[in-house]
């Protein structure tokens, strides 16, 4: 892996600022027609590289309750109820 690229780091931030200006349009329809408000987040990485960056129009406590909630989703055995994440134990071969 080649070494970490602050000149690529801000063109990707500049071209999520880009996408998120779009994505903010299309939510803001989304509301003006009687529909709650979203959140977004958009990740950017390198597949050749160290960088990356997340832009997003929520505020940081939102966006670490959502990461938090996608981690919870990703994790085996995982589910979210009433906003907390629940991770059942694996079945022991006597329970099938």
């Amino acid at each position: 892996m080649r070494e970490f690229d602050p000149d690529l780091i801000r063109r990707m931030e500049a071209y999520g600022r880009e996408t998120a200006r779009a994505l903010e349009t299309v939510m803001e329809r989304f509301q003006e027609q009687g529909g709650e408000k979203w959140g977004f987040s958009l990740f950017i990485f390198s597949f050749d590289g160290p960088e990356f960056t997340w832009i997003s129009n929520a505020q940081r406590t939102d966006m670490i309750k959502a990461l938090k909630a996608t981690n919870c989703l990703a994790a085996p055995r995982a589910t979210q109820r009433e906003g907390r994440c629940e991770v059942s134990e694996p079945k022991t071969e006597e329970e099938g």
